[in-house]
């Protein structure tokens, strides 16, 4: 008896296509959000607040003089610029710092695509 086999490479390299980006991205432009707070004009966001896991928020507690957590010494901090523990438990950018930097970019090619489709 032949046994019906499914090509594994196949499977593998759809699921990790480009296809997927561009999926999320139309659906990202089809789908409507309204702010619940408008932002006046010429304002920044002075702050990102972020409540999550290890992901997105490394701690940062060296303020806190009764813990006996610390992080504010090597390998703490290797990958930032000079090697310096910043006091957060990671030794580099997590993806909340990169988001911040690049928010405001982000932001005004979400503004373009959606000005280019009518809702």
């Amino acid at each position: 008896m032949k046994r019906n086999s499914i090509n594994i490479h196949h499977v593998t390299s759809f699921s990790s296509s480009p296809f997927w980006c561009v999926f999320f991205l139309v659906l990202l432009c089809k789908t409507s959000t309204n702010a619940l707070v408008k932002q006046p004009p010429n304002e920044t966001t002075p702050a990102i607040i972020v409540f999550g896991d290890s992901i997105v928020d490394a701690g940062n507690n060296d303020d806190i003089m009764t813990t006996l957590a610390r992080c504010n010494y090597p390998p703490y901090g290797i990958d930032f610029d000079g090697g310096i523990p910043t006091g957060r438990f990671c030794n580099g950018k997590v993806a909340t710092d990169f988001i911040g930097k690049f928010h405001v970019a982000f932001s005004d090619v979400i503004l373009i695509i959606f000005r280019e489709f009518p809702q």
